[in-house]
């Protein structure tokens, strides 16, 4: 009977026991994570030397002088001007498109009323062009925001009346609504505007703002005699544009057959295609950056070629990259070049409102994350399109070759819907890669594969990979999915598996946690101050093409070693614990083009 006793007790016991514990498990697998990221104290804003917000309130809403483009408008006939809808029907080439801003995208403006006449500065007559026309895109517009009124005045010298005998009469033209995007046709049309007034013509501007129904804006105006007779106004009118993926511009024939034979990918916004940007592109800069992408198997190279690419796609190669400092002098887009191709795609510029005055072009730190993770999503694409017929199209055919070639082996999966895989093919030529570029090279080149996989959603090809097993030392395609721990380009914590990983932290404060294994980190330009915890094997710091050894500054802060890139001005690598024990190390600094510190001795030696 004790022994009975003995044994429920031990039972009891033992259950509470089991129980606890779960629910002590339970309790800590809940518990949120530390946060081992750097935490970057924002510096003060300076708001002081921006304007106040010019702010007009129509049924409700806030009116934004940026979505205008301001003319001047003479009502010829005395009936008051009048403005249209932007109509959103399909792309077509009509008067609702005018390329004011003459950089071959005509905006998408509303009509003006057939008597409706916009006021043009030009020496001849011939040499007309969009940036003639007096207002928002007026080529001789000062920098600060000026009224097309402050602009006539200034083109008369400051004076306060136009005199029958002033010159600048014979420069004054008056552009009636032409429905052509023909420059020609525009030229044509053009009538002196001492033709339809009687002079002199004095500057006396009265103050106004009237929304029209359509949207439109109807601002400040002079009265004016016509020629006729009849008393009417020269006036400032804001017509709402839509220069965005509806706009308009003349395709370009692409004629060179070199470039034919190129990928092409569709442009959006005010961005041509990519065969039309090269076709523009006179110093084919373009065309050659291409071409070496698509020949390229090293994965950081090519990274910085998809970057040259896309500069140049978007024409903003020549702009300084630190050209959108924010007003508290912080540099957080890192790349202004990867902002302007943004605003390329989106056919407007970015308007930062976090200010409460005017607008600013430069993001600020909350800001900077969606321009950034926008530039990253859409160059990626762009990668993938490009390494699909680069890189990746040897082993895409060798997957679907058959005894009987290549072509016959893809009419079979496509036609005859044969559902076969070549996976003898595609092992010889990941070996073949594997032997020739390495390990980091090859896995990097799997996972632009995976993605192209997961995009197209072949499940075929991807079951096919998966169970191939390992095909060579430390290639094991069940482990197709997971080669590449990849964030984004906002801060987080990446943990590792504890085998060999490799992270891909892109932008933002980053900490990597990479356990056991021998790991790669790679870092590229403007990707903020990352964290590394490491608990063993022979790891590796691999830096993207545009890193040289001459741009890294090495010390040791406290225990932790830190790694500067140029003075910390584009990023910087925190290795915590690094002189406590050899098991936080790592051993290595991989360059681009091969060349590998070993860290321990480039601290000694330095």
């Amino acid at each position: 009977m004790k022994q009975f006793y003995k044994d429920v007790f031990v039972g009891v016991f033992v259950s509470f026991l089991i129980v606890g514990c779960y629910i002590c498990y339970d309790y800590v697998k809940k518990l949120p994570k530390p946060d081992y990221r750097i935490v970057t104290p924002v510096p003060p804003y300076n708001f002081s030397s921006l304007q106040s917000r010019k702010v007009i309130v129509f049924e409700g809403r806030e009116i934004n002088e940026k979505e205008f483009i301001r003319v001047l408008v003479l009502d010829s006939m005395a009936d008051g001007i009048l403005t249209s809808r932007v109509i959103d029907s399909a792309m077509e080439q009509t008067s609702r498109y005018f390329d004011f801003n003459e950089d071959g995208f005509w905006e998408r403006v509303p009509y003006l009323g057939n008597d409706d006449q916009i006021l043009v500065h030009s020496g001849n007559v011939k040499d007309f062009e969009p940036q003639n026309i007096l207002g928002s895109c007026f080529v001789s517009c000062l920098q600060e925001d000026v009224s097309v009124f402050s602009q006539l005045r200034n083109l008369v010298g400051g004076k306060d009346t136009i005199e029958a005998h002033d010159d600048i009469l014979q420069k004054l033209w008056l552009l009636p609504p032409v429905i052509s995007t023909d420059i020609t046709e525009h030229i044509l049309a053009l009538r002196p505007l001492k033709e339809k007034i009687k002079l002199p013509l004095k500057l006396d501007v009265i103050a106004a703002r009237e929304v029209t129904k359509e949207g439109n804006v109807l601002g400040d105006y002079i009265e004016v005699e016509l020629a006729s007779g009849k008393k009417s106004r020269l006036r400032e009118v804001w017509l709402y544009t839509d220069p965005g993926v509806r706009g308009y511009y003349s395709p370009i024939p692409v004629i060179d057959e070199e470039i034919k034979r190129l990928p092409d990918i569709h442009g959006y916004g005010t961005l041509y295609s990519l065969h039309e940007a090269m076709q523009r592109d006179v110093s084919g800069q373009l065309k050659n950056k291409v071409r070496e992408y698509l020949a390229e198997p090293n994965y950081f190279t090519r990274r910085q070629l998809l970057r040259d690419i896309i500069y140049l796609w978007a024409d903003c190669q020549n702009a300084d990259p630190r050209s959108r400092l924010s007003e508290n002098g912080k540099n957080y887009i890192g790349d202004a070049r990867k902002q302007l191709f943004v605003e390329k795609i989106v056919g407007r510029p970015f308007r930062g409102t976090h200010t409460g005055k005017e607008e600013t072009l430069a993001p600020h730190h909350a800001s900077v994350f969606y321009l950034l993770d926008s530039f990253n999503k859409y160059a990626d694409l762009v990668g993938i399109r490009l390494s699909f017929w680069g890189i990746l199209n040897p082993v895409i055919m060798a997957a679907y070759s058959s005894e009987d070639g290549i072509l016959q082996g893809i009419i079979n999966k496509m036609v005859l819907n044969e559902r076969k895989v070549n996976t003898e093919a595609v092992v010889d030529f990941i070996q073949t890669f594997y032997a020739q570029n390495g390990q980091l090279q090859t896995k990097l080149m799997l996972f632009e594969l995976y993605k192209v996989l997961k995009i197209v959603k072949n499940s075929e090809l991807y079951s096919s990979l998966k169970g191939l097993g390992e095909i060579a030392e430390g290639i094991n395609m069940r482990d197709l999915d997971s080669f590449v721990i990849e964030g984004t380009a906002n801060g987080e914590n990446l943990y590792g598996t504890g085998g060999n990983d490799i992270f891909i932290g892109r932008d933002g404060n980053d900490a990597f946690l990479g356990r056991e294994g021998d790991d790669v980190y790679i870092f590229e330009l403007n990707e903020g101050d990352n964290v590394i915890i490491e608990e063993g094997g022979n790891d590796t710091i691999a830096l993207g093409a545009d890193i040289k050894p001459e741009n890294i500054d090495l010390s040791l802060k406290g225990k932790d070693l830190l790694i500067k890139i140029n003075g910390g001005e584009n990023g910087s690598i925190h290795i915590r614990g690094y002189a406590v024990d050899d098991k936080n190390k790592v051993e290595n600094l991989l360059f681009a083009d091969g060349n590998v510190w070993k860290l321990a001795e480039k601290l000694r030696t330095q």
